[in-house]
């Protein structure tokens, strides 16, 4: 996160939109980042351009008002998407691991039932986290770019469910894989990490986010470990044939992880048919909540209880459109 943050001021400092940066303010900001305070930092600078530009709208002048709106937006956008990196690196493998703990009912008297249902919570919050981190990226990067409408409040809480039950077939697959073969569920991450790595370089689906060959590499191994759990679009094309491609084989590999944890784990544990219940069930709600999504509720579906509305802000410095490309689909 910290690497990223800098490589988009660098770029920012470079671009002649963006006001020049004093020496003073980027010593504070080195600092803050080395004490990994990128979002933070971001988020002060949001704050600082939104009250700069309330001024400008108090005195009259719109395009000064207008001007320091889009930087508003802009940190705005590249925080929400250094609050997706830290999700997924950070609290989805820490969901993997407690719920892991949770399945091997452990039997000192150091872990009690309290602490299970606390453990049990945690997960819960961290799943809504991983939902939440997904679905803001797809609003903010919406509402920051001038030629996509806004996505309403009802497809909003569609696009969370599509995620909190597609992400949680993932973490279930993974987690019975875990109970029973232990660290080779890091192969198969490994694995599928590397084809996405290579998917995203092949495509070139981050030149435009880091002009530079070494921040493209590094931003596609970053963007590659998200992928281990869920999806999200960079590049301004077509979005279902990557779905499809994408879904097919998350299909496949939670299967495969599925199938070979009731072969060879022990048919008494207490969720042995739960667990398998809940993974199928919950990909597919999350299938049918994305399916639901597109077809009634994208911004570019011409519906009345869609309420987007028309931008007038630029592309943010990090990704430049949002997971929820309008295509022909």
């Amino acid at each position: 996160m910290t690497v990223v943050s800098l490589c988009w001021y660098i770029k920012d400092a470079d671009d002649p939109n963006v006001p020049e940066v004093s020496l003073s303010r980027w010593v504070v900001r080195i600092i803050l980042l080395m004490f990994q305070l990128g979002p933070v930092l971001r988020y002060c600078d949001s704050l600082y351009y939104g009250i700069i530009s309330r001024r400008y709208w108090k005195k009259g002048d719109k395009k000064q008002q207008q001007e320091f709106y889009t930087l508003m937006l802009y940190e705005e956008s590249d925080c929400v998407l250094l609050r997706l990196f830290e999700c997924f690196m950070e609290a989805a493998p820490q969901l993997v691991l407690q719920l892991y703990i949770l399945t091997q009912q452990p039997e000192s008297e150091e872990y009690g039932r309290k602490w299970e249902y606390v453990l049990f919570l945690g997960c819960i919050t961290s799943l809504l986290s991983l939902a939440w981190g997904v679905t803001a990226y797809a609003r903010c990067s919406r509402f920051t770019d001038a030629e996509k409408d806004n996505i309403s409040i009802s497809g909003t809480v569609v696009i969370f469910l599509w995620h909190i039950f597609c992400i949680g077939a993932r973490v279930t697959a993974m987690v019975l894989f875990a109970s029973r073969f232990q660290l080779h569920l890091l192969l198969v991450c490994a694995g599928h990490w590397i084809l996405m790595v290579v998917w995203l370089m092949a495509h070139r689906s981050l030149k435009k986010a880091c002009p530079t060959p070494l921040g493209e590499c590094i931003l596609s191994f970053i963007l590659g470990a998200v992928y281990i759990f869920t999806f999200i679009n960079v590049k301004d094309e077509q979005t279902r044939t990557k779905y499809v491609a994408y879904y097919t084989l998350c299909g496949i590999e939670n299967l495969l992880m599925v199938i070979l944890w009731l072969i060879y784990a022990d048919s008494s544990l207490w969720y042995y048919i739960p667990g398998v219940v809940f993974h199928f069930f919950s990909f597919a709600l999350g299938i049918t909540f994305m399916s639901i999504y597109y077809r009634f509720l994208h911004p570019t579906v011409p519906h009345t209880l869609l309420s987007g509305s028309q931008n007038t802000t630029g592309a943010p410095s990090g990704f430049s459109e949002s997971q929820d490309v309008p295509e022909t689909d």
